[in-house]
């Protein structure tokens, strides 16, 4: 089983920007789970809501919604398998019982979910395998592979041999000048890149199999889904979020002006105004 244990980790300084400063204080816990530990930042009071950040990032990347969101929700933010400070091997099919778990050890029955590009995936296998534990579901640039024609280029086998030669310097720099990382808000640049910076390459060593979300399943998922895009991320995320927003049954498709594939960071508050919104309606 799991076991709950308070870290203290403060953001690095490097990560910093003006104005930060006013950010509230995150709450850090560490479970236990199948193949290592995960480690978990806490803020806020009221409804759950999980934020599962995307690949080669951290918890980190939702700062840009600290402030605001922590208004409304207890937000729960792990580092996902094989990124951050967990030690979890990487396995994308154990995600999904990571949530739960994660859950059970906060005392949390019901609470609503956010994922971030990969992540998104993640967070719609969450509501068709636990769909009792689910409220609501938000997904960001999710990729759905098969659903709609095309695809973004990534090539996680070079990513792979960079990490496996030692090269990771090369491999992160790469990987931050690729269209999905542009983040157009230098405001938060520097804190994308100081989140790279820590990115091992873990889960390139050791590969799983993201959970396949097809049309099928996107029509038995019964809560409402919030499926949103920024318009400057690639029109292959976009086409994916309309078809996510159109196949769900209680769906919705958003777009976030101006927003890239990250428009959290691009588009803060917009992005937040979005969210809670919509999770104040399904979530209490």
């Amino acid at each position: 089983m799991t076991a709950l244990k308070p870290l203290d980790r403060p953001m690095a300084a490097s990560a910093a920007q003006p104005g930060w400063q006013a950010l509230p204080s995150r709450d850090f816990v560490e479970i236990e789970v199948s193949g290592g530990k995960l480690n978990i930042a806490t803020i806020g009071a009221g409804p759950p809501l999980f934020l599962l950040h995307g690949w080669t990032l951290d918890h980190r990347v939702w700062a840009p919604q600290w402030f605001q969101l922590s208004q409304h929700f207890r937000l729960v933010m792990p580092d996902r398998r094989g990124f951050g400070v967990s030690t979890a091997r990487p396995d994308l099919a154990a995600e999904s019982d990571d949530i739960c778990a994660i859950a059970d050890v906060l005392g949390i029955d019901r609470f609503g979910i956010v994922g971030m590009s990969q992540a998104g995936v993640i967070a719609l296998d969450c509501a068709l395998r636990y769909p009792d534990r689910i409220s609501a579901v938000a997904t960001l640039g999710a990729p759905l592979a098969g659903t709609v024609p095309g695809g973004d280029p990534m090539d996680r086998d070079r990513w792979a041999g960079m990490i496996a030669s030692d090269d990771v310097v090369h491999m992160r720099a790469e990987w931050l000048a690729h269209p999905l990382m542009q983040t157009m808000n230098g405001d938060y640049r520097t804190l994308l890149e100081s989140i790279v910076a820590d990115y091992d390459g873990r889960d390139l060593l050791a590969p799983s199999v993201l959970p396949t979300i097809g049309t099928d399943d996107l029509a038995a998922i019964g809560v409402p889904v919030l499926a949103m895009a920024g318009t400057s991320d690639s029109p292959w995320r976009q086409s994916v979020a309309r078809f996510i927003g159109d196949k769900t049954p209680a769906g919705s498709y958003c777009s976030i002006p101006q927003g890239g594939h990250l428009a959290n960071v691009c588009q803060p508050e917009t992005f937040d105004a979005r969210l809670t919104g919509f999770f104040r309606h399904f979530c209490n």
